[in-house]
């Protein structure tokens, strides 16, 4: 998850991720359309594209091949970013962004920059730089949908085994629903109308729960939740290696939290939430990190834990035109 209020923070990569690299048998099974595949309809319109899991530890990022204004590289997918966050390698180096000012954080400057074509599969989308599909940031200008990071912000990007392109942010997908299965580490894409329907139908999975999705903070999406008799939402995150829960909200909480003795990939202390439910739906025992005061992250999200075990049967998808997140079974006979 990138944190954006005015400023910029990179809130993801811890430095013990490792790349997870699969077989080709593998990859092979990810591949789509092939022998009991369903076919797939205009490409134009749907692309299925493999992707792979760091897995060292269980942090769950979700890695994409993909071309950024024709330069090809890796990108993480995050739903937790408002933007492109782009790695300073891959520019070029006498190019200069738009004089719209840079973002600072803790004196480090950003550039920013307007993305005009993501090519990702099948899949090519050009990007209009006088309207945009969520503003990055209250103040923030129309004509810039990303951002170049500083050299010392560049490093984080390389803790993933290999250079990392960019993270990707939910609002650059916006002309598409997103749909993620874990189980079988596939990304589909299904392009959209203005008003969020779909041009084509989901091929292999069947729609079986639909949550609203709400903005959050201007910026960000999630879904609303009861825990503890307390009713709120929460930041939908694939940036987050562990769901995460604020003090504020900890304290809320009280006595429906309970240690575990355990620390999560930045050693904050893994809690157990006895109950959370979800559109009436209550999961027990769901692990959270304990977000301590200086954490870059102010805000309560579920992340990868929680996102595996809502598409556990499936594939869950984010659908921000028509704010929905939407939960998939697999078809009968795919």
């Amino acid at each position: 998850m990138i944190y954006l209020a005015l400023s910029v923070t990179l809130c993801v990569a811890p430095a013990a991720v490792i790349w997870a690299d699969t077989d080709a048998a593998s990859e092979a099974s990810r591949a789509w359309p092939g022998p009991g595949r369903p076919h797939l309809p205009d490409s134009a319109l749907v692309t299925v594209v493999p992707f792979r899991l760091t897995t060292q530890p269980d942090t769950g990022f979700i890695l994409l091949s993909v071309e950024i204004d024709g330069h090809p590289g890796t990108v993480l997918l995050d739903t937790g970013c408002p933007f492109f966050y782009l790695n300073r390698q891959y520019m070029p180096p006498d190019h200069v962004g738009p004089s719209v000012g840079a973002i600072t954080q803790s004196g480090e400057s950003v550039v920013p920059w307007f993305v005009h074509t993501l090519h990702i599969g099948t899949l090519v989308q050009h990007y209009d730089s006088t309207r945009a599909e969520t503003p990055l940031a209250p103040g923030q200008p129309v004509g810039v949908n990303a951002v170049i990071v500083s050299a010392a912000q560049d490093e984080r990007l390389q803790q993933f085994g290999r250079p990392i392109l960019a993270f990707l942010g939910l609002p650059a997908l916006a002309p598409f629903e997103t749909i993620i299965d874990y189980a079988h580490q596939r990304l589909l894409l299904i392009r959209l109308d203005a008003a969020g329907h779909r041009l084509a139908p989901v091929p292999g999975y069947t729609p079986t729960t639909t949550l609203p999705l709400s903005l959050l903070h201007q910026q960000y999406y999630g879904v609303a939740v009861e825990a503890g008799g307390r009713h709120g939402n929460l930041i939908i995150d694939t940036g987050a290696p562990e769901n995460s829960i604020n003090a504020s909200t900890q304290h809320g909480l009280g006595s429906h939290l309970t240690g575990t003795g355990r620390t999560d990939v930045w050693d904050h202390p893994l809690l157990l939430l006895d109950s959370l439910a979800v559109d009436g739906h209550a999961y027990p025992a769901v692990p959270f990190s304990a977000q301590g005061a200086s954490t870059r992250i102010p805000y309560s999200l579920l992340g990868y834990p929680f996102l595996k075990l809502l598409s556990q049967q499936g594939a869950v998808g984010f659908n921000l035109r028509a704010h929905q997140l939407v939960v998939y079974h697999p078809s009968s006979g795919t």
